[in-house]
């Protein structure tokens, strides 16, 4: 999941300088072609062409785990780094900025968009990499049907979103169980602490009193939340004003 360590050394840059080259350089290009274009459209383009070599992999792995659904069938894999930094030019939502250095592995940002986070490079050692990445995008697609649920709303409160995230993680448990004991450790150990963390959060003493707060305190507490989030308003977490995948 997060490293919290790596988090603090990345706070520091502002998304603006982030996306700077990036915005610049599409225009370079429209402009030697003669052609305008607009600063959101340029942000878009340039979320949209975003392919780490994690993205590309998701994208693939995603094939399987969508299968001839529908709804899973025509979501749309992105970069969740890029998707923070020009999601935030377009809607100055500082927790948007800086979701991708949450420890989730992956946000779903509605029905149709699912955003994966990962290393610059691939790792060395790729013993359960894609077992990991499967249980990852198996996880996802629950959030997926939620969203279809809702209409594409966001949770309202973060007890209702820690609520989604342990029916998620039930079926991440059952990924987990189904899996092959070869090559899999790294995934299971990936997985073990933060399942059972949503699993009893969900539950805890005398939930139906607590505060929202407490369960902001709880995600913050672990890496799971960014500091910059609204604590009153989950869906300072999400881009609804502007359609970030490809239509």
């Amino acid at each position: 999941m997060g490293d919290e360590s790596r988090t603090d050394r990345i706070v520091a840059s502002p998304a603006r300088k982030a996306i700077g080259y990036g915005v610049r350089a599409v225009h370079v290009v429209a402009a030697a072609k003669g052609a305008k274009i607009s600063r959101k459209d340029a942000l878009l383009k340039k979320f949209r062409s975003a392919r780490p070599w994690y993205v590309l992999r998701a994208r693939k792995l995603w094939l399987g785990v969508a299968g001839n659904d529908p709804l899973l069938s025509q979501v749309w894999i992105g970069d969740l780094k890029t998707f923070s930094s020009v999601g935030y030019a377009l809607t100055r939502q500082a927790g948007v900025r800086d979701l991708w250095k949450s420890g989730f592995n992956a946000w779903t940002n509605s029905s149709r968009l699912v955003l994966v986070n990962g290393q610059p490079v691939p790792p060395k050692d790729q013993r359960g990499l894609d077992d990991r990445l499967r249980i990852t995008l198996l996880h996802e697609a629950v959030h997926v049907g939620q969203f279809e649920d809702t209409r594409d709303q966001p949770p309202k409160t973060y007890r209702e979103m820690v609520g989604y995230e342990a029916k998620a993680y039930a079926e991440t448990k059952k990924a987990l169980d189904q899996l092959e004991p070869q090559g899999t450790d790294l995934a299971k150990t990936n997985q073990a602490e933060i399942l059972d963390f949503f699993t009893g959060l969900d539950k805890p003493p005398g939930n139906g009193k607590l505060p929202d707060s407490y369960f902001v305190d709880e995600l913050t507490a672990r890496g799971l939340l960014p500091n910059s989030a609204n604590p009153k308003d989950p869906a300072s977490l999400y881009v609804r004003s502007v359609r970030m995948e490809p239509p």
